[in-house]
């Protein structure tokens, strides 16, 4: 996990922000004598500063302008109305929380981060900003959650869809799907409906001329479409491939290029998308020559056939942290039993609620979160990653008012919480349900850890949560992670022996408990 010790780490963040420093409370578009915003303000010609461009205009300029300085990507230009918010300016995915912050606290008002964070160019973001709807400043309250006892995990079943099926029955009123947009509810589902929504889909698929074995990739953001074609192919005997969608519509040709190769080496022979990605259909082919068609969920409904589930459940691909992306071959036993493993382990309650922004092409998303939830039939509530790029605060909200007490994410994540969340973003937030909170995908810190819990505790968040885990998609997923309820151990080994000698040698008696 890393050196524990009161030196504060650097974060990959922190290096993109330079100038940035403490919690979001404070007003960083404020300059000082000699800081990057007063030179900005000083390059800007007074004749760029005309009556024709009005004050909301005017004071995005800004913005866009003081944050490229920061990221070492205004090449000494002026942002214009036509500049690439990601090419000219550097603002990609992750740096778009920070720039809805502070056209926020620029212009005095919340505004849409779901819009922000599709905005292309500087000329998008004038279009938000002169929006007449601002951000709801509070939330409309959530509809009781129907009660209902959890019956036990199906043990008996051989494949996902059979277990599906188990719940969606035993179950049939209750919701256990519950999805949110821009940090409100916008659909709850049961699992009766899931698993009728893939019949349907298993029946469109058949109709297409679908055959056993077939690989089908899936190109969906976090929706129902997703999870109903997963299933759906399952329930054809065909074999699921999640690939990522793009966050923006500016990316979906270089993305699909990069993509194809997954395609080509997966032999997908059908991708299941949106309708934007027909305009590349013929560059797909060109490099994936396996591929016949592109389609739409709304275009793969028919009667329901006799289910056919086959030994393999999924092609996993890795997520290329440590290497180029690698397919992994998964069967349902493979996946049943890591997750009844994990559930074991997690000692699952009967009061278990799991949030998760984890996008659903990962394994931790997929695997861990959605397969997981239904198979031991605990609710689950989903927000697009994007969701939580653009307000990190959601992730926390929902977890509040959804008593969520299970959820997982990477380090950055908690990162984030822990040092750029504003202080009024977290008001009201009661995170004392919170039992479970997963850790992994990507190096640990122990600072980081520290941190989270440091500024949560306030809120009820009790830091012996805080799981470290460690897994890999050709393990099917979790490979380890601590007992529930025992407080992160950190150990500090001998660099120079483990790289010289392959041993983790403590350099001295020197571990503890965060």
């Amino acid at each position: 996990m890393g050196e524990a010790g009161t030196k504060m780490e650097r974060t990959p963040e922190e290096a993109r922000f330079p100038q940035i420093g403490g919690q979001g409370s404070c007003d960083r578009d404020s300059g000082r004598p000699g800081t990057a915003a007063d030179r900005v303000e000083e390059r800007i010609p007074k004749d760029r500063r005309s009556a024709s461009v009005d004050d909301s205009r005017q004071q995005v300029l800004d913005v866009v302008a003081h944050l490229a300085e920061e990221l070492g990507n205004d090449g000494g230009r002026f942002p214009t109305p036509s500049s690439h918010l990601e090419w000219d300016v550097g603002v990609g995915s992750i740096e778009r929380h920070e720039l809805l912050r502070r056209l926020e606290n620029k212009l005095g008002r919340g505004l849409s981060a779901r819009a922000v964070f599709e905005a292309q160019t500087v000329a998008d973001l004038f279009s938000v900003a002169e929006s007449d709807t601002d951000a709801p400043t509070t939330r409309a309250p959530l509809p009781a959650i129907l009660p209902g006892q959890t019956p036990p995990p199906p043990d008996h079943v051989t494949d996902l869809l059979s277990a599906l099926d188990y719940q969606a029955s035993a179950q049939p009123d209750r919701p256990l799907l519950f999805f949110l947009e821009e940090g409100s509810e916008t659909v709850r589902l049961t699992l009766r409906q899931l698993w009728e929504a893939a019949g349907r889909v298993a029946g469109g698929l058949l109709h297409c001329g679908v055959q056993p074995g077939d690989r089908i990739a899936i190109m969906l953001p976090t929706e129902l479409g997703f999870i109903s074609t997963f299933f759906g192919i399952l329930w054809a005997g065909a074999i699921p491939v999640p690939i990522y969608p793009p966050f923006r519509p500016d990316q979906l040709e270089d993305y699909v290029t990069r993509q194809s190769a997954i395609l080509r080496v997966a032999g997908v022979r059908l991708l299941v998308s949106f309708q934007n990605v027909r305009q590349v259909v013929s560059l797909l082919k060109l490099h994936a020559p396996s591929l016949q068609s592109v389609l739409t969920v709304a275009e793969l409904s028919g009667d329901p056939p006799s289910p056919l589930p086959r030994e393999t459940a999924l092609l996993q691909f890795t997520s290329g942290s440590t290497g180029l992306p690698k397919g992994v071959v998964l069967s349902h036993a493979n996946l049943l039993a890591n997750i009844r493993a994990y559930g074991r382990a997690l000692d699952l309650r009967p009061e278990d609620f799991v949030a998760s922004w984890l996008p659903l092409y990962h394994d931790m998303g997929l695997i861990g979160t959605l397969l997981g939830s239904i198979y031991h039939g605990r609710p689950l509530a989903l927000m697009p990653p994007q969701d939580f790029l653009a307000r990190p605060s959601r992730w926390l909200r929902t977890m509040s008012d959804y008593r969520g007490t299970i959820s997982a994410a990477p380090n950055f994540a908690y990162e984030i919480c822990a040092r750029r969340i504003p202080d009024e973003e977290l008001e009201g937030l009661d995170l004392s349900s919170w039992r479970v909170a997963f850790n992994g995908a990507e190096p640990v810190r122990p600072g980081t850890l520290q941190r989270f819990a440091d500024r949560m505790e306030r809120f009820g968040f009790r830091r012996h949560a805080l799981l470290p885990t460690y897994g890999l998609a050709e393990a099917s997923l979790a490979l380890t992670f601590p007992p529930v309820g025992r407080p992160p151990a950190i150990k500090r080994v001998s660099r120079r022996r483990l790289e010289k000698d392959g041993l983790a040698a403590l350099p001295r008696a020197q571990e503890g408990e965060l």
